[in-house]
């Protein structure tokens, strides 16, 4: 691995603690996910955000989910195909126009939540939800799960398509995240987080039954919204550095 993009889902605390964990992560990152307002956050915190990684010369991605903030859109719905249809283009619409506002440009979407992990165990829901943003946005990158079925839609639709691991999460198996019901679905700390950024580097990942599984690697995501974020941010972009690996974003 020579370069590698790191990105990171913004705007998920409450928006004043948003601000202010979003500001001290942007400057370790090369790509970010900023949430639509299904999930979390509002216009005024998608402007202020978009605000932030333009001025840190980082790209921005459109981060939409499932509409439904009281679980954080967390939780997989049973929706029909047109209302679902009709929430992602309601969010994505919405984040363009702000990014027209703000003479900003969308490099890449990449789902949220239950929508991210239901579509990538979910060839059809995967192909209905791309379906619907390459209507909107015919030549879009599309961040996802590395090796999901999502990727296996992209090739179908003929979008372009980043490969998503996660330095922060443990794996269920390739395909799959520990659920964060599990006290041990995130990485606990930097001793273990420089193991599984080891692996990372080599294309692979231990899941939590210590199987390794080869992985495409294209992207490496960190969420914002856990205690250690900050911290776990700049260790990441330094541990990547000091393997000589160029932190970019991918075009």
């Amino acid at each position: 691995m020579k370069s590698v993009d790191i990105n990171c889902d913004m705007g998920e605390w409450p928006e004043l603690t948003s601000r202010e964990v979003d500001r001290q992560i942007m400057p370790y990152i090369s790509s970010c996910n900023i949430t639509c307002g299904y999930h979390s956050g509002s216009n005024d915190s998608i402007k202020k955000t978009i605000e932030l990684a333009l001025k840190h010369k980082v790209v921005i991605g459109a981060h939409p989910s499932y509409k439904d903030k009281k679980k954080f859109g967390r939780k997989s719905l049973n929706l029909k195909p047109a209302e679902l249809k009709n929430q992602i283009e309601d969010q994505l619409n919405n984040f363009n126009r702000i990014l027209i506002e703000l003479g900003a440009n969308l490099h890449h979407i990449k789902p949220h939540g239950a929508l991210y992990n239901d579509m990538a165990n979910n060839i059809e829901l995967s192909l209905l939800v791309l379906d619907t943003i390459k209507n909107l946005c015919p030549t879009i990158l599309i961040y996802g799960l590395a090796n999901s079925q999502v990727a296996k839609a992209c090739e179908k639709l003929g979008l372009k398509y980043a490969h998503e691991v996660f330095a922060d999460r443990q794996y269920e198996n390739a395909t799959q995240l520990r659920s964060r019901k599990y006290n041990d679905a995130l990485i606990p700390n930097i001793t273990e987080l420089d193991k599984h950024l080891d692996m990372l580097i080599m294309s692979k990942v231990k899941d939590v039954n210590n199987h390794i599984h080869l992985m495409s690697v294209d992207t490496i995501c960190i969420h914002s919204d856990t205690h250690h974020s900050v911290s776990y941010a700049q260790h990441i972009h330094s541990h990547l550095q000091s393997n000589n690996i160029e932190v970019s974003a991918i075009w």
